[in-house]
């Protein structure tokens, strides 16, 4: 949530929301419990996808590592995932 810049509260509620030209990025117009307005910006993350040329050993270390956790967990007598 949102604090107001004078009070630090952070009950506030929406009065406008507008979205950008281009779309990835959202301006919020809040009003604060004590009255005060105040702006947000909302922007959209952008992931950059897995490289794929490394995947085998992704997923070979992910099995590795799930195999260690169920171990140990045989070992301390709980379920193990």
């Amino acid at each position: 949530m949102s604090n107001a810049h004078t009070c630090q509260l952070t009950d506030s509620r929406v009065v406008d929301s507008r979205t950008s030209v281009n779309g990835r990025t959202i301006r919020r117009r809040r009003q604060c419990a004590c009255g005060q307005r105040f702006t947000t910006y909302e922007a959209m993350e952008v992931m950059t996808p897995v490289d794929f040329q490394h995947r085998d050993r992704v997923v070979a270390a992910l099995t590795t590592a799930l195999v260690a956790v169920r171990q140990i967990g045989k070992r301390n007598g709980g379920n193990a995932p």
